[in-house]
């Protein structure tokens, strides 16, 4: 018995439906082919002239993928004036470096002119040229005696005891640490009149890579002053060949007035 004629119509509208389908699936892998190939239509017009597919200046892409200004990123990936991720120029590293070692110099010209017998110190990052002349270079000579201090206090503590034995000792330490010495400098050589004397160098100003250490740096003056300890700071303001002279003056003014004076020198730049 042959199929019926319902059966037979299914048949065929079933394979009219596979061969429409399988037309369409076709044109519209063509269509995506077409769209892939065709160049990419920007929302804004081009500028005529423009390369490399860039956008328009004033925030857009230029040429080379790189951004226009306005806030935009440089060629070279370094990042155009008024860009919120601005980096370093070119050199910047450099300059910077060049202020250090100078304002170092003039910082062991100074502590040299003094002449001291006995120098104490505070290893710190900043103070790695100033150190390395008196620990391992020309400033490590026979009759001078270098050596750490265990603590601010403790410097202080020897330092003192050290001038009232007639020897000519400097304290060389970051500002951070005044904090740590004000009780033995206010009980010691303060009330009792010893020309103690330190050079202090400065952090959490312009080119600090420390994020916290500002928060005692810059009061650093606010603390001595409270305290009744003489300062005196040098730092762009002052010319860098009157650093060491004033270093020296320092030292002697510590000597005229019999009284703790300390040096603030600023070495990175500000």
């Amino acid at each position: 018995m042959g199929e019926p004629a319902d059966a037979g119509r299914d048949s065929a509208a079933w394979a009219e439906a596979d061969r429409l389908t399988a037309g369409r699936a076709s044109d519209a892998g063509r269509l995506a082919a077409d769209r892939a190939a065709a160049p990419v239509k920007a929302d804004r017009a081009s500028t005529p002239g423009k390369a490399d597919g860039a956008a328009a200046p004033g925030g857009a892409t230029a040429p080379g993928g790189a951004t226009a200004p306005g806030g935009a990123t440089a060629p070279g990936g370094a990042t155009a004036p008024g860009g919120a991720d601005r980096v370093a120029a070119p050199g910047e590293a450099e300059r910077l470096a060049a202020i250090h070692a100078a304002r170092s110099q003039a910082v062991i010209d100074g502590i040299e002119r003094i002449d001291p017998d006995f120098v104490l110190h505070l290893a710190s990052s900043t103070l790695n040229v100033v150190l390395d002349h008196f620990i391992t270079g020309p400033g490590a000579r026979p009759g001078r005696t270098v050596f750490a201090m265990p603590r601010e206090e403790e410097g202080v503590a020897v330092t003192s005891g050290l001038e009232l034995a007639g020897r000519r000792p400097v304290m060389v330490f970051q500002d951070n640490g005044v904090g740590n010495l004000l009780t033995v400098l206010l009980t010691f050589p303060q009330p009792y009149h010893v020309p103690l004397y330190g050079v202090v160098t400065r952090r959490g100003g312009l080119g600090e890579y420390n994020s916290m250490i500002h928060t005692v740096s810059e009061r650093v003056e606010a603390i001595l002053d409270a305290a009744g300890v003489r300062w005196f700071q040098l730092d762009a303001r002052t010319p860098l060949e009157a650093w060491a002279p004033e270093i020296k003056r320092a030292w002697t003014y510590s000597r005229t007035t019999h009284r703790p004076v300390f040096t603030l020198v600023n070495l990175m730049g500000g």
